[in-house]
């Protein structure tokens, strides 16, 4: 399905009915719109559905997608805007392909989402903190089924250049804890050597 030249497919994730997403990993022009191409398949290699023109209308760029345990989709990454939703870092789609609207997790436009993963309650996000091209922070939030931000998680990453510092690796170890990483030098003040 691939008009244009793809570099690679970094993203391609299977479905519990065996099915597979696949993500180009580069963005292309389509008129005035940035696009990436997202295309579900089944086991046989037939395509199913063409998610790039049923419902991304633009996107900066897609970083990373999972999938969970309903095969709800998860976009991560910059100015993604899908179905007629308004223009989010982070994306729920249902199974069928049109965005989940009780997903709404609202982060600020200036947020880009490196890296993002599930566990079994809750979803983590984390990226850069954009000030036009220029890198100004990271971030990492913390957020339930529905995008509401966990109020009580507080991870602050900093270093000593502001414009590196970002969280692009997130994985659950447990209930209570997870390991991060990225470019930065404190986490919650604390001196981080390897991160």
């Amino acid at each position: 399905p691939y008009v244009f030249s793809t570099g690679s497919i970094p993203l391609l994730s299977p479905t519990s009915k065996k099915d597979f997403i696949a993500i180009e990993g580069g963005s292309i022009k389509n008129g005035n719109n940035s696009m990436q191409t997202i295309v579900k398949y089944n086991s046989s290699g037939t395509q199913i559905s063409y998610y790039s023109d049923l419902y991304l209308k633009s996107v900066g760029l897609i970083h990373d997608a999972l999938i969970n345990e309903e095969d709800e989709l998860l976009l991560v990454g910059h100015q993604i805007e899908y179905d007629d939703g308004d223009t989010s870092c982070i994306v729920m789609i249902n199974e069928d392909g049109s965005r989940k609207k009780s997903f709404n997790p609202s982060l600020p436009k200036n947020y880009r989402c490196l890296a993002g993963t599930f566990n079994d309650e809750f979803i983590y996000a984390g990226g850069v903190i954009m000030n036009g091209y220029l890198g100004v922070g990271g971030f990492m939030v913390k957020l339930d089924k529905d995008g509401n931000k966990i109020l009580d998680f507080n991870l602050n990453v900093t270093s000593f250049n502001s414009s590196i510092t970002n969280v692009d690796f997130i994985m659950p170890l447990s209930k209570n804890k997870i390991l991060i990483s990225g470019s930065f030098d404190f986490c919650n003040g604390n001196r981080v050597l390897y991160n």
